[in-house]
């Protein structure tokens, strides 16, 4: 048998076994070889080299076996040197040649004929998946394609500079510098993540180490979006496909031994690998050891959720601040903060013995031989500072972090005693009831402002914002109106209006409470319309974007996105450059996008919704694991997703999917308390429940919403308008419908129906929800007269 003819066969039968993933190798192959030991041999090699079939960025494997001459020129680059081989081919040292710019890259072809038609193909769509990771810490795919002869090809950024490892050792490192490249190869690896790729085989020598101190990870194995691309596997947990095969024991986690589907929380067991391997020196230090313990587990769900986690406590780590995977006690927190201040701390005349005092017992006792007057002042000015520490530094830390929402509930009770005990200061100057003012309205937008992700305490908010109103009352009578006032004022205004349109499903207050606070800001003198001015104004255009939107105004929800865009365009360069500015950019588009696709231009909105989307995430990757930006990714996949549905594009689909159900778990992470994380999560499983049904996925898709509507049914109380477990029930309708199953359609019809009359008499359906209302009415007099499910028609016109 000729050479390339026991390479065909070979790798024809290694597919047969990647996609079998036999329990017993061995037996396998015996039955399927016979007598022929090349035919085994070369099956052997060909799992056994974890080289082979990898699409390699930057890097070149070492065998140098016989391979047929390359081109001498390939898409505008000369090849002038051979620097490695591999199973399927080789890889070359190129230089451009077109004359436009000058660089050298490494080509890697795959031996001509080799590859089945099949593979071919799937070498072509990782090609693709791949050329979109433009990163500056990723060796970048450069082009591809086919030589003359067939032969498939890609050109990869070249590398120069040193592995990881052998970086440390030779500069001799310091933990603090080893830290910061380890950064920068999670910030390479959470962009891949965030383009839905996995690395699948993050080892020292696949992270080099620039001449310009650059990482740059490279040697991706054959990529493709989590949960995309190939056919399901006959095996039960494999990936039934070449990507089993990229992973190197003792950096590959535990689950990929096994053939399990390669996930982003197996890439943070490499990286938490890769950290121990790196900074083994210091393991004394307890908590490097537990954040390694924690991307280290065996159990995928006990590691870090994401990369962007595992870094965050990497950073944590080297800045002496608290690390999330060490239990250090009640005063371990307390204790970074005093070591990473500790000169100001004193300094101030706040010492661990006067913080930890305050923090315990909501008051600071001063003992020694000063006068009860001086004693008191100094008391009061502590109390100040804290309540300001509290809101507007503590918590802003707090709130990226998963597992705090326990202690920010804590701190909020903490910072209501200290407001409370301010706001009953006599004579109190301006300054100081302002700043209490203020202190309540960022009290509130931490407990439940629609604007800001949040706690959900509804009640709570609203009594802090009339305080703060009763505030600037006083200050009006008495000082007049001041800018400062005024624009709080606007503030207040735009949360009130937000929570009367969400929680209080009172439109014509909201409204009211919107117009109110546009009005203040418009007294203030054109002079004085600084920063805060700006993002006030920002803030009631959201406010009453979203009054239209909610209200079924799509034509006025669309004029006011546009308003929205152009203010944030007209701002200072400075401020538009800034994360805000994209992210306020994002919303105006995002909603733009949605109040196209309701006046029938859904091609049109698609295209904005998915840009803005794309912004959002790119924002998030600025500002990893703020709420408002995951909130907002997972709104705009889960919208962008439900118009690409209505106009198939379903190559999009998945993706937005995906994105959307990632950013909803991530956030609900964080804020698992935040009702509004918990309503975008149920949006997104319904999405997806949804998503099966279109798939005809039938059984699946009535499961997943049957477990969305229990769980909604099991949160309901005497005090609940049922609204949500209407809608889920009437998702479930759809299904039941689509799925042709009468009996459970008209069951969740009436359900609904039923639950949707009772929150409309509470006042406590929103206008979306009612105008639902209708179709629901008529479809259980379908269901009760028999007509059948194919002659229902739209069940919202």
């Amino acid at each position: 048998m000729t050479g390339i003819s026991l390479e065909r066969e070979a790798l024809a039968l290694f597919e047969d076994f990647l996609e079998a993933e036999p329990a017993d190798a061995e037996v396998w192959l015996a039955e399927r070889t016979g007598v022929r030991a090349d035919l085994l041999a070369r099956v052997r090699t060909f799992i056994a080299a974890e080289q082979v079939v990898t699409m390699r960025t930057g890097g070149a494997v070492s065998s140098m076996a016989a391979e047929p001459p390359a081109p001498q020129r390939l898409a505008g680059y000369v090849i002038t040197e051979r620097i490695g081989s591999g199973g399927m081919g080789s890889v070359y040292l190129a230089r451009r040649d077109r004359g436009d710019f000058d660089h050298i890259a490494a080509v890697k072809i795959i031996r001509p004929g080799l590859l089945s038609e099949r593979l071919v193909e799937r070498f072509r769509r990782e090609r693709q998946i791949l050329a979109q990771l433009r990163h500056p810490n990723i060796a970048q795919l450069f082009d591809g394609g086919s030589t003359e002869d067939g032969s498939p090809y890609i050109i990869m950024e070249y590398v120069e500079g040193r592995p990881l490892l052998t970086w440390a050792e030779e500069t001799k490192a310091t933990r603090e510098q080893r830290i910061d490249m380890l950064l920068q190869a999670c910030t390479a690896v959470a962009f891949a993540h965030a383009n839905l790729i996995v690395h699948r085989d993050i080892t020292p020598s696949n992270v080099m180490v620039t001449n310009g101190s650059v990482a740059k990870l490279i040697d991706f194995g054959i990529a493709r979006p989590k949960g995309a691309g190939d056919e399901p596997s006959r095996a039960t947990n494999g990936s039934g496909s070449l990507h089993t095969l990229s992973l190197t024991p003792g950096y590959a986690a535990p689950e990929r031994m096994t053939g399990a589907e390669p996930t982003t929380v197996a890439d943070v067991y490499s990286l938490g690998k890769l950290t121990q391997k790196l900074l083994d020196d210091h393991l004394a230090d307890k908590e490097l050891v537990a954040i390694i313990a924690r991307a280290t587990a065996n159990a995928p769900e006990e590691r870090y959720a994401s990369v962007d986690l595992f870094s965050a406590d990497l950073k944590a780590l080297r800045d002496g601040h608290p690390v999330t995977a060490f239990k250090g006690g009640r005063g371990y927190a307390f204790g970074k903060f005093i070591a990473r201040h500790r000169v100001a701390t004193w300094a101030t005349g706040l010492g661990a013995a006067l913080l930890a005092a305050a923090f315990a017992a909501t008051a600071i006792a001063w003992v020694g031989a000063e006068s009860a007057r001086a004693a008191e002042a100094r008391r009061f000015e502590d109390v100040r500072a804290l309540a300001n520490y509290l809101l507007f530094d503590l918590n802003d830390k707090l709130r990226v972090v998963p597992g705090n929402t326990q202690a920010r509930f804590e701190l909020a009770a903490k910072a209501q005693g200290y407001l409370d005990s301010l706001a009953r200061t006599p004579g109190a100057s301006r300054s100081l009831s302002f700043e209490t003012a203020k202190g309540f309205v960022r009290l509130a937008e931490i407990q439940d402002s629609p604007l800001d992700r949040n706690l959900g305490q509804t009640t709570e908010a609203q009594k802090n914002l009339e305080q703060a109103r009763t505030i600037l009352a006083s200050l009006r009578a008495t000082y007049g109106d001041g800018p400062d006032s005024l624009i709080l004022e606007a503030h207040i205004e735009a949360i009130g209006g937000l929570i009367a349109l969400y929680e209080d499903a009172d439109a014509d207050k909201a409204l009211d409470l919107i117009k109110r606070g546009q009005a203040a800001l418009e007294r203030v003198p054109v002079a004085d319309r600084q920063r805060d001015w700006r993002w006030t104004e920002v803030d009631l255009s959201r406010a009453e974007t979203e009054y239209y939107s909610v209200n079924e105004r799509p034509q006025e929800a669309l004029d006011a996105a546009l308003r929205h865009a152009a203010l944030v365009e007209g701002w200072p360069a400075d401020e538009r450059a800034t994360v805000r500015a994209e992210s306020e950019r994002a919303w105006a588009m995002y909603n733009h996008g949605l109040a196209l696709s309701e006046i029938d231009r859904e091609p049109e909105g698609f295209e904005i919704l998915r840009a803005s989307h794309d912004k959002f995430a790119a924002a998030e990757k600025q500002e990893p694991n703020s709420p408002e930006l995951l909130y907002m990714i997972g709104w705009a996949g889960a919208e962008a997703y439900a118009v690409a549905a209505r106009i198939d594009r379903a190559a999009e689909m998945e993706y937005l999917l995906l994105s959307a159900q990632d950013a909803a778990e991530r956030l609900v992470e964080i804020e698992d308390r935040d009702q509004s994380a918990a309503v975008l999560r149920f949006a997104v499983g319904e999405t997806y429940s949804q998503h099966l049904g279109n798939l005809g996925r039938f059984d699946e898709a009535i499961a997943e919403q049957q477990k969305l509507v229990d769980m909604r049914v099991a949160e309901l109380d005497e005090t609940s308008s049922g609204a949500s477990a209407g809608w889920s029930e009437m998702i479930l309708g759809q299904i039941a419908r689509q799925a042709e199953r009468r009996e459970l359609a008209c069951k969740s019809y009436k359900g609904a129906n039923t639950r949707f009359i009772k929150a409309d008499g509470m006042g406590r359906l929103i206008e979306f929800q009612r105008s639902f209302m209708p179709g629901l009415k008529r479809f259980v007099e379908m269901c009760d007269s028999g007509v059948p499910l194919a002659d229902f028609g739209r069940l919202r016109p």
